[in-house]
């Protein structure tokens, strides 16, 4: 397990997280699935899964003694099940229910246990058109 030096900008985002204060970035996209494939989500899933190759940073895992750094986890020790997560709203979901889920997710420190990313999807059953485009207060850039 090879060790890679901890980035200045990598070791201010460690060390001013605080339970109450989770320092991850996250991200909302929304998508619509196609009319002929209702399976659409759980297919995406099922091939995330098959993939077994992983690139820095994905397989970066934070070590804290002797020096801080990254040690650099071979394929196999990646444990999928926790960093791919599934989850659906109740039909119909609404704007209100999305977000209660993506404060959630995002109201957490990462287990520095694992790698330091996770992907959740989400199936919402909503056919309203009062689904959100992207997260509220988030900016388009041109």
């Amino acid at each position: 397990m090879s060790r890679i030096p901890l980035a200045v900008n990598d070791s201010a985002w460690l060390y001013t997280e605080t339970h109450r204060t989770p320092m991850q970035v996250g991200m909302l996209a929304t998508f619509r699935v196609p009319e002929d494939q209702p399976t659409f989500v759980a297919d995406l899933v099922a091939r995330w899964r098959e993939h077994r190759s992983f690139a820095p940073p994905f397989n970066y895992l934070f070590k804290r003694l002797p020096v801080p750094g990254w040690a650099e986890l071979a394929d196999e020790e990646i444990d999928l099940d926790y960093h791919l997560r599934h989850s659906a709203l109740p039909s119909p979901g609404s704007q209100r229910e999305l977000g209660v889920l993506v404060s959630r997710l995002h109201s957490a420190k990462m287990d520095r246990r694992y790698p330091l990313w996770s992907a959740t999807s989400s199936r919402v059953c909503a056919t309203t058109p009062t689904a959100p485009t992207r997260a509220p207060g988030a900016s388009r850039s041109t």
